[in-house]
């Protein structure tokens, strides 16, 4: 069975990988802003800021699962917190969404085609409930009258990621 049809079996909606993902964080006690680096030790896994000399060695914004419970995320030497912060919840999607579900993930690879722009978008779904559990943030979107600095500095996130998911969750 290829990986494509791997995807299309499991059929997980946009809306389902979100709330799954909130789900998630709210049973493991991840609060908005939090650090996610205990996470992914609990997990396993470990995080490595590759420097401006390796930088190239590894694919920028990666992980690689040796195993069940030993995973390595790759972060970028130039990139904001914020940032870092989304990737981080990115790749803990490719490692909980696929590898744990049995897809075989071992490295998240940027080859192209339509199998691997699905799991992409599903990391980037996973990522936005982490971060982001809906019912927080519609509470937090009205708290904050809308104000999208104040809610990228609540989550932990960038701008545009907070823009995305107003979008998503048909707040804008």
């Amino acid at each position: 069975m290829t990986q494509h049809q791997r995807l299309k079996e499991l059929g997980a909606s946009k809306s389902s990988i979100m709330k799954a993902a909130s789900d998630y964080a709210k049973s493991v006690g991840l609060k908005p802003g939090a650090a996610l680096e205990d996470l992914v030790h609990a997990l396993g896994g470990k995080i490595r800021y590759l420097g401006f000399s390796n930088a190239t060695s590894h694919d920028h914004e990666s992980i690689i699962i040796k195993n069940t419970n030993d995973f390595e995320i790759f972060l970028p030497p130039h990139t904001s917190m914020a940032r870092d912060r989304f990737t981080i919840a990115h790749e803990l999607g490719h490692y909980l969404l696929q590898y744990k579900k049995g897809m075989g993930v071992r490295a998240a690879g940027r080859s192209p085609g339509p199998s691997n722009e699905r799991v992409e978008w599903e990391a980037n779904w996973f990522a936005a409930g982490l971060l982001m559990p809906e019912d927080v943030f519609r509470e937090k979107l009205t708290s904050s009258n809308h104000d999208i600095e104040e809610l990228a500095k609540y989550f932990g996130v960038s701008r545009k990621a907070v823009e995305i998911r107003a979008k998503d969750l048909n707040e804008f």
